[in-house]
């Protein structure tokens, strides 16, 4: 099944960006409650996503710093020092709940911390493992261990206690990997030339590494991460070309379920996410959201400036943030219901999260943990 959109004026694209409707405008209601506000005291731009601990520990990346806190207060449970390269290479932290391990990758190599108290595990670094791990832009976990995209056309597996299972070339710059019952899937981008990039979706046997089948398209690269959802993959694609999409693919077999193809400039894949009923989308200005069943569009959201933070959903509302304030959309229509202002003295909104019964935003000088939408007081 295709969903194709037709041509989107250009007149209409600077009406949703200039002239919100009337449910785009503030909202009335009172601000979220704040139930506590931490200061992170960071110096650089926040990289790696808020990482949420069975509802009870949230971990975040300073400077030179992994940071727990408790999700219930916000006071500091511990600090793991991080030495050499700082920067996280990939926007997630994994966390593995049979050894209660943290996994995180950096610049130079990549560590294994105990989230009880922040101890370094062991860490592989990449003069010692011939690994290039500089280059990882996502990670899995496995039943046995995890799997890595290290160099642009590496694939690494490992076993928990550190050690190189399987390391094999894979054509194509990969930018995402995912498992799920036995499979490993991986998202990939191939630039032709500056007028087209073309798109895989590959899959492998995570025992063996042996290739089962490959998806491509010339509607953009898949850049972001790849879900796995009842069977099937979904990803979402940006890129050069002269169309977009959002794929949902037969996991066992690799045929299409439904494609959602879209000459509209807006609708690109710079965050993606599967959730409940929904497959939502957001560029940098722009989000979307598409039946999960079938492909089908059902509203896009529009905001006067080019922003990039992540996107995040709980109980029927997603979370939208152009960097000053966070706007809360109703899930099924796409309303803005309201709009939460950064606040003053903060600075710039750059990551979200959600646990059961909060909101977080982190921003430039702290981290706050808000009472979401569907739990207000006023309901």
């Amino acid at each position: 099944m295709i969903y194709k959109k037709r041509n989107f004026p250009r007149l209409l694209i600077i009406l949703i960006l200039t002239c919100p409707s009337e449910s785009q405008k503030n909202d009335p209601n009172e601000n979220l409650k704040v139930i506590w506000n931490t200061s992170t005291n960071l110096i650089d731009t926040p990289q790696s996503e808020l990482l949420i601990i069975d509802n009870f520990r949230l971990i975040y990346s300073g400077e030179e710093d992994i940071i727990a806190l408790s999700l219930e207060t916000g006071e500091l449970k511990w600090k793991g020092e991080i030495e050499g390269w700082r920067d996280l290479q990939s926007y997630e932290m994994l966390y593995d709940s049979e050894h209660n391990w943290i996994i995180s990758p950096h610049f130079e190599n990549l560590i294994v911390w105990d989230a009880s108290n922040g101890d370094k595990v062991y860490e592989l670094i990449e003069s010692e493992t011939g690994i290039s791990i500089s280059t990882a832009s996502r990670h899995t976990l496995m039943q046995n261990g995890y799997a890595m995209v290290g160099s642009p056309t590496d694939l690494n597996l490992f076993s928990w206690d550190g050690k190189l299972k399987l390391s094999q070339t894979v054509p194509w710059t990969s930018r995402s990997i995912v498992f799920s019952a036995s499979k490993l899937f991986i998202g990939q981008r191939n630039t032709v030339h500056g007028g087209l990039t073309q798109g895989r979706i590959r899959a492998f046997d995570a025992a063996t590494g042996d290739s089962l089948w490959v998806y491509q398209t010339d509607n953009d690269g898949f850049h972001t991460r790849l879900y796995v959802h009842d069977g099937n993959v979904y990803g979402g694609t940006r890129g050069n070309s002269p169309n977009s999409e959002v794929v949902a693919l037969d996991a066992e077999t690799g045929e299409i379920i439904w494609q959602y193809i879209t000459d509209n400039p807006l609708e690109y894949a710079d965050y993606f996410l599967v959730a409940d009923d929904y497959v939502f989308t957001r560029g940098t200005g722009y989000a979307f959201a598409l039946d999960k069943q079938t492909g089908e569009r059902l509203w896009g959201f529009g905001w006067g400036s080019s922003t990039s933070v992540n996107m995040v959903y709980l109980e029927g509302y997603l979370y939208l943030s152009n960097r000053g304030a966070v706007y809360v959309l109703d899930a099924e229509t796409g309303e803005l219901v309201h709009t939460e202002p950064s606040p003053s003295g903060d600075g710039y909104i750059y990551k979200l999260g959600v646990s059961e019964d909060k909101l977080f935003v982190q921003t430039g000088a702290s981290i706050i943990a808000y009472e979401p939408w569907h739990l207000r007081g006023d309901q």
